[in-house]
């Protein structure tokens, strides 16, 4: 059957996304908007506590790209569309209507889980964490700056979902 790509793909916070890969050696740029302010956006995690690995989360009120256990921080509203991406060494976010303000720059580094990264929530040893209620608009893995996934929001059957053009 047909699929029809929508504009995003929007989770309610029980649900997430394994992407099959892990985040060494990876680059991962999508764009999201906040529906609420609560959980994980994505992310790989060695232990189960908060700020540990590669993930981007919500943490009163603040939102935190958290490498190993350092971290850059930003003040996100709901309903407004953000950019990111996320790697060892360099980690960029910003406002799509203006990509000129960095809200988060950093070159931060580290070692990553061998836990494979979940979209809408975190995958931490004892499983998914909090997951987050958002928009996400689509999802770029490049592996070596080769594109290893290009996950757009698709519906097909009424049911929305990822769909992998790679």
């Amino acid at each position: 059957k047909p699929v029809t790509e929508i504009e995003y793909i929007e989770s309610s916070g029980g649900q997430y996304i394994d992407t099959g890969l892990v985040a060494s050696g990876r680059k991962f740029e999508f764009e999201f908007s906040l529906v609420s302010q609560t959980g994980y956006v994505f992310g790989s995690q060695l232990v189960d506590a908060s700020g540990s690995g590669f993930t981007l989360v919500v943490n009163g009120g603040s939102w935190f790209i958290y490498i190993g256990s350092s971290y850059k921080s930003a003040v996100l509203s709901n309903n407004v569309r953000y950019h990111v991406e996320c790697e060892n060494g360099r980690q960029v976010l910003y406002n799509v209507s203006t990509p000129e303000t960095l809200l988060i720059n950093g070159t931060l580094t580290a070692s990553f889980s061998s836990n494979t990264v979940y979209l809408f929530n975190s995958h931490a040893n004892a499983g998914a964490k909090t997951g987050s209620s958002i928009k996400l608009y689509y999802c770029k893995i490049y592996n070596n700056n080769v594109l290893e996934r290009d996950f757009i929001p698709v519906v097909r059957d009424a049911k929305g979902y990822l769909y992998d053009k790679v």
